[in-house]
């Protein structure tokens, strides 16, 4: 059972920024809430850049082998460097961790040499990283079922929760409100081709990249026809996209999410997951002779 919500704060936050659209002029006044610690499908990231520097990040549990995360968390590390997820206790090498196909610009999904930040894309910039041995104990996020007809649009004021760190890097669970597709160009700068997710929430710094943001599917489900999760179980969030970055301009603007409804990226996924569930879930027994 999660904590009870505590330090309650204001942001204006605008009420919706759809397709493209020029944002209103008058913002609403939404009250987020937050509570110590992380939510328990969320780890910090950190990937080793040689003697005593790090790069930090945040990771998703979305299958008890692997934990979803921003793909360019990984720019400047080198393919034998070692990471670690410290709220999920693992260590991993970075050539065993694996990129949607069109994170990278030049298609790979393996880190073969040392990537430089401009290299990756934005609307598709999502890696996985193994979890040796499996994470049994903690129920992942949920995922969405591969789906053509699956559209999300209509979800300004849709509240779900995030994963950041705090002001002294303590872990913190916030709420953050969707507030509809945009172009990646618009949070990010020009040359950023594509569509995210705008969200707000607190102030979501570079570090929080590939924190995942959940919400549950009855609040989702009138905005996603189409749509339909892995799982039916309704106490379980599902997992509407990871950070991608920071706001350049002042991390208390809207921040944009990879979103992982889309076909193309819930496929990536389940082709994963397809090919792992094998060394994750106990064999069947012998039949007698």
């Amino acid at each position: 059972m999660q904590a009870p919500l505590a330090a309650r704060f204001t942001l204006l936050a605008l009420v919706a920024l759809d397709c493209g659209a020029v944002p209103e002029e008058t913002p609403a006044v939404l009250r987020f809430a937050t509570r110590p610690g992380y939510p328990l499908t969320t780890s910090r990231l950190s990937s080793s850049l040689g003697g005593t520097l790090q790069k930090a990040c945040h990771a998703t549990l979305v299958h008890p082998a692997w934990a979803l995360t921003a793909a360019h968390c990984f720019s400047d590390v080198e393919p034998e460097a070692r990471g670690a997820l410290r709220e999920f206790a693992r260590g991993f090498s970075a050539s065993d961790v694996e990129f949607y196909p069109g994170a990278h610009a030049g298609g790979e999904t393996q880190l073969s040499s040392r990537w430089q930040r401009e290299d990756f894309v934005a609307e598709h910039d999502l890696a996985l990283v193994p979890l040796r041995p499996p994470l049994t104990d903690v129920a992942p996020v949920v995922v969405w079922r591969p789906n053509e007809q699956c559209g999300v649009s209509g979800t300004g004021g849709v509240v779900g929760e995030i994963g950041i760190e705090g002001d002294n890097g303590e872990g913190v669970t916030a709420e953050a409100a969707l507030l509809g597709p945009v172009e990646a160009a618009r949070l990010l700068g020009a040359g950023h081709a594509g569509w995210l997710i705008a969200a707000r929430g607190p102030s979501v710094g570079p570090g929080d990249s590939g924190s995942g943001m959940t919400a549950a599917w009855s609040a989702l489900e009138p905005a996603a026809p189409g749509c339909e999760p892995l799982s039916s179980e309704d106490s379980q969030p599902v997992l509407v996209g990871v950070v991608q970055d920071a706001n350049p301009v002042d991390p208390r603007l809207p921040f944009g999410l990879v979103p992982l409804y889309g076909s193309e990226h819930a496929r990536w996924l389940q082709r994963i997951f397809d090919a792992t569930r094998v060394a994750t879930e106990p064999l069947p027994p012998l039949l007698p002779p």
